[in-house]
């Protein structure tokens, strides 16, 4: 009796490749898609951190007078001819204006209070490095489409514009264009605190 290897059996073997090497293709796209998404979230709350070490160490700008720095988000959005990313650091210079108005938060240029505007430091494009991650949203925390997070010397004390009445801290939720359900929270309070969640 000869051995041998029948076309049926050949068959099935390369069968069980395929299917196990798609499997492999389709995960390895989405531990892919979570690492950026990881890796944007990190790098944005190393951006508030820095916005934060700025209040701290009281830091000027040549001799511009900061009252202090922070960061500026908006969802799904440019944020003006200056810096269309949808993100940045920001001085804080346009607190000493006629509008008290502008005091705490990113003051766009052109503003007749504030003809000159806050001082840009960089705008962060998190889509550049890691295509398909967004800004989705505030998690309820904002009331509209954008906030700024302002850390004033000396203490540094935070001010968080747009913070719906009741809320102490803002949540920043990162997501992908191509998948709904998978996200990653950034959390600032008052106080100061920076966690990812």
């Amino acid at each position: 009796m000869s051995e041998g290897i029948t076309i049926i059996e050949i068959i099935v073997v390369i069968f069980l490749i395929a299917l196990f090497s798609s499997i492999v293709v389709f995960s390895l796209q989405k531990i892919q898609q979570s690492m950026a998404l990881s890796r944007t979230t990190h790098k944005l709350a190393q951006n508030l951190r820095k916005a934060q070490d700025l209040a701290l160490s009281g830091a000027g700008l040549g001799e511009m007078e900061i009252a202090g720095y922070g960061l500026y988000i908006k969802r799904d959005a440019e944020v003006g001819t200056l810096c269309n990313t949808g993100i940045l650091i920001y001085a804080d210079s346009c607190f000493a204006g006629a509008n008290n108005a502008d005091k705490n938060k990113y003051t766009i240029p052109y503003e007749p209070s504030c003809p000159d505007g806050d001082y840009i430091i960089d705008c962060i494009d998190i889509n550049s490095e890691n295509k398909g991650v967004i800004v989705k949203g505030f998690n309820n925390t904002v009331t509209g489409d954008f906030t700024s997070i302002n850390f004033t010397p000396p203490n540094p004390s935070i001010a968080i514009e747009n913070l719906n009445s009741g809320h102490s801290a803002v949540e920043i939720v990162l997501g992908l264009e191509s998948d709904g359900s998978l996200t990653k929270t950034i959390s600032v309070n008052t106080a100061g605190l920076i966690e990812i969640k």
